[in-house]
């Protein structure tokens, strides 16, 4: 394991992230309160975390609003005991430094458990995937699945893209907005066998997003993890 020097001080500002090549890994090095470094790549769809935005040692990805704890690396929200890497890092008189473990590629396997490993691993080589080799198209949806599909994509109402009534507390539209999440996550796999379809499924998550951020700021006075 050796010590490798990444920036030069002041390069990455406070409350900001930077990534960088480490020993063949993407390495996400951020400044809040301290140095701390953790793997760049979000497992949900490769999203680099390094440019989220930071809410004390929570970052966002910015693909599709996964957060990461930058000091433990755990995901905070939507799959249980999935935890990227994190690397010791040094401010020295002259930089930079992030102490490289010395492995050549991120492994899967040091983060989830079989189960999500293989959903993660398959959905990756789904989205490789050319039109030509899709069989299903995403009608294969169960109905409920569809509905959800249908509404979301035909409104850009927050509250109907949700599914929540317009007296929704914050922490409905928390939960709402969750269940939703793990209805289109990649594991359903019904969205990623074709191009086209990947693209469908990008749509209903930035309209997922969206709404939930929408309804975050109308809520500002009642907290959404209560």
């Amino acid at each position: 394991m050796a010590w490798t020097k990444v920036a030069d001080k002041g390069e990455i500002a406070p409350g900001r992230g930077k990534m960088f090549v480490v020993g063949g890994k993407k390495i996400a090095v951020f400044n809040q309160d301290g140095y701390h470094a953790i793997d760049d790549v979000c497992v949900h769809q490769d999203g680099s975390l390094a440019p989220g935005k930071l809410d004390g040692d929570i970052v966002e990805c910015p693909l599709h609003f996964w957060h990461y704890n930058i000091r433990t690396g755990e995901l905070t929200d939507y799959l249980k005991d999935v935890k990227l890497e994190t690397y010791q890092v040094q401010a020295r008189e002259d930089g930079i430094y992030v102490k490289d473990h010395g492995q050549s590629e991120i492994r899967l396997d040091d983060l989830v458990d079989d189960t999500l490993r293989d959903t993660i691993s398959d959905n990756h080589h789904q989205r490789k995937r050319t039109d030509k080799e899709s069989t299903q198209p995403s009608s294969d949806l169960g109905s409920a699945d569809k509905a959800a599909e249908d509404r979301i994509l035909n409104s850009d109402d927050p509250y109907v893209v949700l599914g929540v009534s317009r007296n929704a507390t914050g922490a409905e539209i928390k939960s709402a907005h969750r269940n939703l999440v793990k209805m289109f996550h990649p594991s359903k796999g019904a969205l990623h066998k074709s191009a086209a379809e990947q693209a469908r499924y990008d749509q209903i998550m930035k309209k997922i997003n969206h709404a939930y951020e929408q309804l975050k700021k109308t809520r500002k006075g009642d907290r959404t993890d209560r």
